[in-house]
This record gives structure tokens, sequence and C-alpha cells, in this order.
């Protein structure tokens, strides 16, 4: 049998791959699997990522079906639920961040995968390359490998006089043992000191930040991790109370009391995997899809917290902020 009558054998849904996904709503239903962190479904990013999918042609209850497995917090249901997802065997799997593209990845070499917002996927071994992925994955990085030193120029922006930085990092997830060798390599063209503290655990985010208290740096950059991120009003609490200056890669901790973020456009990145949902749906291979970079990067400055820790942003800063929490 020719290979590509096998492989319509094997996968039914491919043979109907090059028909308008609005006149398939009798023959069958797409099924897309995404593994999150957080159940995504609610938010801002969820409305502009199935916007976009109906501007495709793509409606949930109609041709679309989402098996949403989200670990809710609960980092070591990560193998499980990858698992879980790997066995209803969906046309496509949407994996979150790096954590959720290593899970889903270490459970199938075959379906394929689209990151959301992975960080540097070569390095981390996802795929071969940006052009040419290879393999069963591709999606959309968040490129925050290439901007880890923004975080420090961004400090001393604020306040020229910081010498020493804290950083909480998750060793256990690829991307941020990454994110602290990474800084650590660039700590000196700075004239700074990193101070890294590991949480392997939400345990120990208590003694991580009496070990704060207690050294007195003067900012703490958090790596967002599925670790550090669900405590993020926790660790914004507490720098608050000993006035230090927060950093973070992602929009949310600062929303959640951090005091500076800068990273890619949440909503680009919610918009172009959908854009790569569909290419897979209708029939494009993942090796063949480059993996896509953003191309918005967004600075937020949050003011309530920058006025409760007695810190006040420069004007070259506020101009350059993208948004402005009041």
């Amino acid at each position: 049998m020719h290979e590509a009558a096998r492989a319509d054998c094997r996968n039914p849904w491919r043979r109907r791959l090059t028909t308008a996904p609005e006149h398939r709503a009798n023959e069958g239903v797409a099924r897309v699997g995404w593994l999150p962190f957080t159940d995504p479904r609610g938010t801002g990013f969820w409305d502009v990522f199935v916007g976009q999918l109906r501007d495709s042609g793509w409606t949930e209850g109609k041709n679309l079906e989402f098996q949403i497995r989200a670990v809710g917090g609960h980092v070591e249901r990560y193998p499980e639920l990858a698992a879980e997802l790997v066995a209803l065997k969906p046309d496509v799997i949407i994996a979150s961040g790096s954590a959720g593209t290593q899970a889903i990845r270490e459970k199938t070499s075959t379906l394929p995968i689209i990151m959301l917002g992975a960080d540097d996927p070569v390095r981390l071994g996802f795929v071969a390359s940006l052009a040419r992925p290879g393999g069963n994955i591709t999606g959309v990085t968040n490129q925050a490998a290439d901007t880890y030193e923004k975080a420090f120029e961004l400090l001393l922006d604020l306040r020229p006089t910081i010498k020493r930085i804290a950083l909480f990092y998750a060793p256990a997830f690829a991307a941020s043992a990454l994110c602290k060798t990474i800084l650590e390599a660039a700590a000196p063209r700075h004239d700074l000191v990193l101070e890294p503290l590991a949480l392997n655990t939400p345990a120990e985010l208590d003694a991580a930040l009496a070990t704060i208290a207690q050294s007195r740096p003067d900012a703490l950059i958090v790596h967002g991790t599925p670790i550090s991120n669900p405590h993020a009003k926790d660790i914004a609490a507490f720098a608050v109370d000993h006035r230090l200056p927060t950093f973070s890669w992602d929009a949310t901790p600062t929303y959640n009391g951090l005091l500076m973020s800068y990273g890619p456009d949440p909503e680009e990145i919610s918009r172009r995997t959908a854009v790569l949902v569909d290419k897979i749906l209708r029939g494009t291979k993942a090796s063949d899809i480059p993996v896509e970079q953003p191309t918005k990067f967004k600075l937020r400055l949050n003011q309530r917290t920058a006025e409760a820790i007695g810190v006040e942003f420069p004007t070259s800063l506020r101009a350059r902020a993208d948004e402005v929490i009041e």
C-alpha cells in the first residue's frame, strides 16, 4: 500500500484535511489537546485564541473540541496528565511553556505538539532549529532567553545603585536552570552580584523569603515557573514589606503586585498559536512549520507597588512603558 494511503488508514481525520472546516461538521470534529498550568478558559488570552480559530473556520461545539488537562498548580501532575492527553490521541496538542512541552514530549514522538510560549527550544532540545524544527514539535517561543539580561538593565535604570540581586528559580525546570546560567554569566558585565535561591517545591518559599530578609539584597528577580507563579501575590507582599524592587518576565505577576515585567505580548502568542493549530489541522506537519518568535514585547510598571516601596519610576523608564498599572 502506498505510504499516503497507509497514513490515511492510521488517521481517518487526515483524509478530510483538505476539506474546508465549515463543511466537515457532519464528518467529524477536530480535537485539540492542551496541557496548561492553569485552565486558560475565561481569560482574555483565551478569547484571542478562540477568536483567531473562529476566523479560520473552527468553532468549538461545531467542528472543534478541546481536551484541556490543567495541572492546576500541582506540578507533580505533569507526567500523569501528559500521558492522559496522549492516550486520547488528539489531532494536535498545545503545551504551555517549557514545562508543559517537556512533559508532552516525553510521552509522544508522533502526535503534533505546539509549544505555547516555551523558552529557548533549541537549547532545551525541543527542536533541531527554529527554521527547521524536525520531529513532531513546533510552536511559538517566548524568546525569554534573549531578554534575560534586560532585567539587569531595567533594574539599574530604576535604581543605579543596585549591586546585589536575588533570583528565584526552579532548577527542576530546564528553562529556569537556563535562566540562572545566563544571568550568572551576564552579572559581571553590569558589575552586579547574582544570588540565586532555588525553589524546588512550594514548601521552600518561606525559607527563601527568610534568606532574603536576612541577606537584604538590593532587588529580586522572579523567574516565572510553576513553583513561583502561583505565589506571586505572596512574593509581592513580602517585597512591599521589605521595600524591595522586583522584576519578572511574565505579565501576570506584575498584575499581582511585582514591580516590573518585560516580556512578549501574550495576546500575540495566543493568536499565533491559533494560526499554527489551524495549519496542523489542515494537514501541515509540525516538522515543516518554522518555530515563530514574538515580535511585540511589553514593559509593564506597577505604580501601586512603586508607591508602596517608596521608589519613583524615572521619566525615561515611564516613557518606555507599554502599561502603567495604577
